[in-house]
């Protein structure tokens, strides 16, 4: 064995990236674009997890909009399973924009014994990637490594397609993969481990005796002796010792949160594994392995034939909760809650709890207003109270009773928005002191307690959107924080100046008002505007809309503050809308048609105009311009610093403080 070769002294990610072909092992596109791997890998426990997020809802839709057009000849399994592999697919396709190598795409596992039908899945699969216009040399097939699998792959890989075999666990499996000329093998590392640390007791704290580890080093040292082109690529770890522990194996295929301990760690890391030193890690004889001879040795291996089935049935359960969720989303949905949850992203617009949890939507939001009514019922006085136990804790340390106020009402927020995140799958919006809405170093200081706060709760921060009112100032401090890696919402917007400014800030999103826009325009006409096709909040929202989608822009548009059910109905497509429990109730008891008025698409029909681009002078020039924005910026900053009063009122009181 020649002496392990020394990478250069930069953090690890890196230093593996020289060594060894780094995959990301995830549904979830944002990760794959923030730590931009060379390949991905897919399955269906992470699609799973990843189409219950709102931010791939477009993926889901797609999918099951693709079923749903499928002839009436479809039996409801054959749409369903249809719907399925195009959701796998639409996953695929977004991740084939990111990295430049390959993505693996998997079977149904409940077909892990049925050669014909992974066939046939496989190459529907194939062909709604040649749809899309996706080669397929960039797909990797990803088959369970039962027998029947193998044989799959093997007629596939004579086709052209080729194959990823996972499930992999022990040298016969490998073996036999190779020799069916599978493109790549996926030999699981942790899940042995798991195994063997239940069967033996034992911790296996050192990777060199990790029995994963002795697996994969074993079957890339058999192919590198025999001369075999499938590539191994190390899966299932459960630590980042065991991925330092096969530096140097053809690929590896790590989750994000792996991958981020990787950058975060700067100690050298040596290569472990290369084709020359192979036969140091295998000295067997060479295996031929046949049907019978796979099928006995399968059964004399404990550990492999256990992990193997658990993991298809693993799969399979997950398989099962996707379709479940699915098939609901075929089914065409009668009440316009459901309907224009099919369109749009819905968000409930309360501070209430337990109407969140009544309601079930993707995402939430609150307010000062919104706090300072839900801080005065009974039932959460004990988030109150924990709020206000926070504040005492520091009467010792020199903070003046204002600063314990303001510290008081951002964990009272952050309670509330701790509560929310238990039911909500999505973001949960939490406002920085309006008062601080023309303060930006304040706003900033105010925004990252809050986040740190969240932390403490062990809550990440790509659960939080940090609100924060849509003057100069606060955009300018929504850029800073969005460059921090903290996601923002940008309130109280009235104009498409300052959507435009929001945009080109970076702004996770933006909440337009369309409720007290029509007020105001009520009160400046003495029109009632009954039609909400003239409603001037309604327009605003699709001249943003427009112009966001027209002009490439990922800042998402949240309409918000609606003051009748038509306004609702008349931003179907918004790719999110935030709505009181009332209204979203009127929506439940409602089974009219809702058709979908706003689409991506056709953004250029919704807004005409030029690109514009604001720095602080057109901005402040544009609001001067726009009397009903002026007044309703203003106004609403000044009820919301009215309820913190009123909230910090209360508080004081409470200190025992005046």
């Amino acid at each position: 064995m020649s002496a392990p070769k020394k990478a250069k002294h930069v953090d690890q990610f890196t230093a593996l990236g020289e060594l060894t072909t780094l995959v990301c092992d995830t549904g979830d596109v944002e990760a794959i674009k923030r730590l931009k791997p060379t390949d991905a890998t897919t399955n269906p426990s992470l699609i799973f997890k990843a189409a219950s997020l709102p931010q791939y809802l477009s993926l889901v839709n797609d999918a099951v909009a693709y079923g749903k057009a499928l002839p009436a000849s479809h039996s409801d399994s054959e749409r369903l399973a249809a719907t399925m592999d195009r959701l796998a697919v639409n996953f695929g396709a977004e991740i084939t924009k990111i990295v430049p190598g390959y993505v693996s795409t998997e079977v149904d596992a409940r077909l892990s014994y049925d050669k014909d039908e992974t066939l046939k899945r496989a190459r529907r699969i194939i062909g709604m990637y040649k749809e899309l216009g996706i080669s397929k040399e960039r797909i990797l097939i990803k088959i369970a490594s039962t027998w029947e699998g193998i044989k799959a792959a093997e007629a596939l890989e004579q086709e052209g397609v080729k194959t990823n075999l996972t499930l992999l666990f022990s040298l016969a499996q490998a073996v036999a993969a190779a020799e069916a000329g599978a493109t790549l093998v996926s030999p699981f590392v942790g899940r042995i481990l798991d195994w063997w640390k239940k069967e033996t007791g034992k911790t296996f704290a050192d990777a060199e005796e990790d029995p994963g580890v002795q697996s994969v080093r074993q079957i890339y040292g058999y192919y590198k002796k025999y001369g075999y082109e499938t590539i191994v690529m190390g899966a299932s770890f459960r630590n980042k010792g065991e991925i330092t522990a096969l530096a140097g194996c053809d690929r590896l295929t790590i989750s994000p949160g792996l991958l981020d301990e990787l950058k975060d760690c700067h100690d050298p890391l040596p290569r472990v594994l290369e084709p020359e030193n192979g036969s140091s890690f295998y000295d067997g004889e060479r295996i031929r392995v046949d049907e019978k001879s796979f099928r006995l040795a399968m059964n004399a291996d404990a550990m492999a034939t256990a992990k193997l089935a658990e993991g298809i049935r693993g799969f399979a359960a997950d398989i099962e909760k996707l379709e479940a969720m699915i098939a609901k989303m075929l089914v065409p949905p009668s009440d316009q809650f459901s309907q224009l949850a099919v369109f749009t992203t819905l968000v409930c617009d309360t501070g209430d709890v337990e109407a969140i949890k009544r309601l079930k939507p993707t995402d939430a939001t609150t307010n000062p207003s919104l706090i300072f009514k839900a801080a005065s019922l009974p039932q959460y006085k004990p988030l109150v109270d924990s709020a206000i136990a926070a504040g005492k804790a520091v009467a010792d340390a020199g903070m003046s009773l204002k600063e314990r106020l303001d510290l008081i009402l951002d964990r009272l927020a952050v309670n509330f928005g701790a509560e929310i995140t238990k039911i909500v799958p999505g973001y949960v919006s939490t406002e920085v002191d309006a008062r601080l809405s023309f303060d930006t170093d304040q706003t900033l200081a105010r925004a990252r307690r809050i986040i740190g706060m969240y932390k403490e709760l062990g809550i990440s921060k790509e659960r939080i959107l940090i609100k924060i009112a849509s003057t100069w100032e606060g955009i300018k401090a929504a850029e800073a924080l969005e460059q921090e890696g903290v996601k923002t919402n940008l309130t109280l917007l009235f104009s498409l100046a300052q959507a435009v400014a929001a945009a080109e800030a970076g702004a996770t999103l933006v909440s337009p008002f369309v409720g007290r826009i029509l007020d105001w325009w009520k009160k400046e006409t003495g029109k009632t505007f009954a039609d909400a096709e003239e409603d001037p909040g309604v327009q605003s929202v699709r001249q943003i809309y427009g112009y966001y989608k027209k002009y490439g822009y990922e800042t998402i548009v949240m309409g918000a503050s609606f003051r009748n059910k038509g306004e609702i109905t008349a931003l179907a497509g918004c790719d999110r809308l935030t709505i009181s429990p009332g209204l979203l109730d009127e929506l439940k008891d409602c089974h009219d048609p809702l058709p979908r008025v706003l689409e991506a698409s056709k953004a250029a029909a919704v807004y005409g105009g030029p690109k514009l681009h604001m720095n602080e002078k057109a901005f402040r020039f544009a609001m001067n311009a726009d009397a009903m924005a002026t007044d309703k910026l203003a106004e609403g900053i000044r009820g919301f610093a009215a309820d913190i009063e009123k909230l910090e009122a209360m508080i004081a009181k409470r200190l025992g403080e005046h």
